[in-house]
């Protein structure tokens, strides 16, 4: 059935729409109206007291690198040297201001960070400083050095380089109640010449307040690859000791040095603990020729030039951001860079060759920024293969020589300028300052081996001879 049209007619008359108040009724505001700030009129709110209009969001804040600020609004201040940003400032360290009896510059952080810096990244350098006197612990049977000592802080390889692999495990197991005992003038030849040295070294740690009962043992150096027989002061270096008490093991530790008599001879070790996977030497590199001169003003220029060339070296700076940034410091890459850069020092190392002569050396030195030795020691070979350019046509390159002193085994100084036996209290052996010694350098036993090729069945079921263009001239087959 078809259902009827509907006409004009039909349609329903619209309804009028009444408003409260004889009110016309609202129109739709357009969006753009709506979401428009009323600035000039006054503001009206709803009964509930919520506002007309939105407000527009507020646009995002432009990124700025962060820059710590300056201090300059605080007073006059004269800075000697600036480099490579205002953030970094280059002073002169007057010697023996710290204990250190040479001359230093060092770089210094101006200004304060958007971080907290974390204890590792405020801690001084261990290599300076000194040990107060100690008179607390003089009530022993063997007397022993209480003079104030310099510090010593030595790398990883020289307290258990060329060590025996199962010991170094046994060492990790136990380093609660383990120390590592060095001779002064440790070596392959120190241990040879010195049998009875494990059982000096137990009577008088047995003699020193706190050991107690304990039965305590020291064990001779356990190398392992044989050291070279013509070598002296190869490593390893370190004696082991075991059980010893907390006590004992906290005067160890913050005493560093004893130097004592037993038997009519003359003794010193440095004791240290255990070390981590972190690095502990802060020496990044020596650089020795003719750019090197006793000056403090060229010091402080080369270190300026080196601070600048780190700072502008893309590699480095990916280092120092990816080690930093890891550790939550800093807000910019810019800042990490003034972080890391601002712990260099450049120290004078003064030293003599096999003729007598003077051969200074330039030492760089600055915090690690890594916690393990495998990126620590890429980060040094970085830096080390760097050339920096100096004023007047001058270069520094690193060199390849081990700097060092073979009696405390300390990187800070040389053989012939070594502070220990210069003490007023020094009860420990005095090394002839005439005789000329360098440190040995690391024993690779692999080094200098030719690789042979191997002759065994190849893939396809022939030797692997050499070719006739391989063979050298004159040879003839049999």
């Amino acid at each position: 059935m078809k259902r009827a049209k509907r006409t004009r007619d039909d349609e329903p008359i619209p309804r009028r729409i009444e408003m409260p108040n004889g009110d016309l009724p609202k129109r739709k505001v357009p969006e753009a109206k709506r979401m428009r700030m009323q600035v000039d009129d006054p503001i009206d709110l709803y009964a509930n007291g919520k506002r007309m209009t939105k407000k527009l969001p507020k646009p995002r804040a432009k990124y700025r690198p962060y820059a710590p600020p300056n201090f300059d609004c605080l007073g006059p201040e004269t800075y000697q040297s600036i480099a490579a940003t205002r953030h970094i400032e280059i002073v002169n360290v007057e010697p023996g201001h710290d204990g250190f009896p040479t001359k230093r510059v060092e770089a210094r952080l101006r200004g304060c960070t958007s971080t907290p810096l974390p204890p590792e990244l405020v801690a001084p350098n261990p290599h300076w400083g000194q040990i107060p006197e100690d008179t607390q612990t003089t009530a022993t049977t063997i007397p022993f050095t209480t003079a104030p000592l310099p510090r010593v802080a030595h790398k990883n390889s020289t307290m258990i380089g060329n060590m025996r692999e199962g010991l170094k495990r046994r060492l990790e197991q136990t380093k609660g109640i383990t120390m590592l005992i060095i001779p002064f003038g440790a070596g392959n030849r120190f241990t040879r010449e010195n049998p009875n040295y494990p059982g000096q070294v137990t009577a008088f740690l047995q003699s020193l307040r706190g050991a107690g009962t304990s039965q305590i043992v020291v064990v001779p150096p356990s190398h392992q690859f044989t050291p070279p027989t013509r070598a002296q002061f190869a490593m390893p270096f370190a004696y082991v000791a075991t059980n010893i008490p907390p006590e004992l093991k906290r005067l160890l530790e913050r005493r560093q040095t004893f130097a004592f008599q037993i038997d009519g001879k003359k003794h010193a070790f440095n004791a240290v603990a255990v070390p981590n996977d972190a690095p502990t030497s802060w020496v990044i590199a020596n650089f020795a020729g003719g750019s090197i001169a006793d000056n403090p003003n060229e010091m402080r220029s080369a270190l300026e030039a080196i601070i600048n060339t780190l700072f502008e070296d893309a590699y480095v700076t990916r280092e120092i951001d990816k080690a930093l940034a890891t550790k939550g410091v800093g807000g910019s890459v810019q800042e990490r860079k003034i972080i890391a850069l601002s712990s260099l020092s450049l120290t004078l190392i003064q030293r003599k060759n096999e003729r007598g002569e003077n051969s200074p050396i330039w030492q760089l030195a600055g915090r690690p920024i890594h916690d393990n030795h495998k990126d620590h020691r890429m980060w040094l070979k970085t830096i080390r293969r760097i050339t920096f350019e100096l004023d007047d046509m001058k270069s520094l390159s690193s060199t390849t020589e081990t700097v060092g002193c073979v009696w405390c085994k300390a990187e800070t100084h040389s053989s012939e300028s070594c502070p220990f036996p210069k003490l007023k209290d020094w009860k420990g052996p005095t090394p002839d300052a005439e005789e000329f010694v360098r440190p040995e350098p690391p024993y690779r036993p692999d080094a200098g081996k030719r690789k042979t090729k191997p002759t065994g069945i190849g893939k396809k079921g022939k030797k692997n001879r050499r070719r006739p263009e391989d063979r050298q001239p004159g040879h003839t087959r049999s």
